[in-house]
């Protein structure tokens, strides 16, 4: 996925949709979950390739400009359909307060063009496809990536997108994903038939003091974990200011959840993006050849 971001900042504080003009500011950047992913591992010295669509345009150029670190020879540019382009609307804080956002570009990434790079899925260790990629596309790469026994990574992307893997079973072929707090509640809408596995299950802060157990957004993520984690052993989940969650599924069929505080920043510029850049922190023990899709 390939996405051109406006951020926009807005300085009042409340909307008044009536037609007239908000003041605020506007940064124009280069963006989109699998960019930013791609571009932050190759920063670390892995090797990267990155595949999506672009267009033939100067947002498609600049995208390409912006990624000279990393090998990006199997990114389509198509002459017919403009870049992906997003609107953020944020508030003083550096939250996202909504995206308006044009992703038909992304209908270009297609099974034909991920055949057409077999090869490189087939030298990757791991497999990182964010939830902007259409439904076929994303079902054929988690098939292919398992019986080629190739971890497969979902970046969540979006509320709009998150649930995308779970409308079938092609989830239960990832090995990680990394939702925020209310990704996870869209994703546990599809999950009605499923039923938590019992595990044993040994909470921490980071790694030591139980945390409170008694916090409803730890509860309410623990209990959709747990109807995850069977079949997805690695899942992070960011709770904004009460900091990140992570469980994983343990060799003696045990779940170990380790709750990180976030630290207190006092001047924020953005929490747009803030997710693709943890992820590679977690990456960054890899080695090998490592595909954002």
């Amino acid at each position: 996925m390939t996405t051109l971001i406006f951020n926009t900042i807005l300085c009042t504080l409340v909307f008044q949709l009536d037609g007239r003009m908000l003041a605020g500011q506007m940064k124009r950047v280069s963006g989109g979950v699998g960019r930013n992913i791609a571009d932050a591992l190759g920063r670390f010295g892995h090797e990267v390739r990155f595949l999506t669509a672009v267009g033939d345009d100067s947002d498609g150029r600049s995208i390409i400009q912006s990624l000279g670190h990393i090998n990006t020879d199997d990114i389509s540019v198509v002459s017919d359909q403009s870049t992906s382009w997003c609107v953020v609307f944020q508030n003083r804080q550096g939250d996202c307060m909504a995206c308006i956002g044009d992703m038909e570009c992304h209908k270009r990434i297609t099974i034909d063009m991920i055949k057409k790079n077999i090869d490189a899925l087939y030298q990757s260790p791991l497999v990182v496809i964010d939830g902007n990629v259409c439904p076929e596309t994303m079902e054929f790469v988690i098939g292919f990536c398992n019986e080629e026994n190739i971890p497969v990574y979902f970046e969540t992307t979006d509320i709009a997108v998150a649930s995308q893997p779970f409308h079938s079973d092609m989830w239960k072929g990832l090995s990680f994903m990394s939702p925020n707090l209310k990704e996870l509640q869209e994703i546990s809408k599809k999950l009605t038939a499923e039923v938590p596995v019992n595990y044993a299950i040994k909470v921490s802060i980071n790694g030591g003091d139980e945390f409170d157990t008694r916090d409803r957004i730890m509860n309410s993520s623990k209990d959709i974990v747990c109807k995850l984690i069977s079949h997805i052993p690695v899942i992070m989940v960011t709770l904004g200011d009460k900091g990140l969650l992570l469980a994983s599924r343990q060799s003696d069929d045990t779940v170990s959840l380790v709750h990180y505080p976030s630290q207190k920043i006092e001047t924020p510029v953005s929490v747009s993006g803030a997710g693709d850049w943890y992820v590679p922190y977690y990456f960054v023990i890899c080695s090998g050849m490592l595909i954002p899709i």
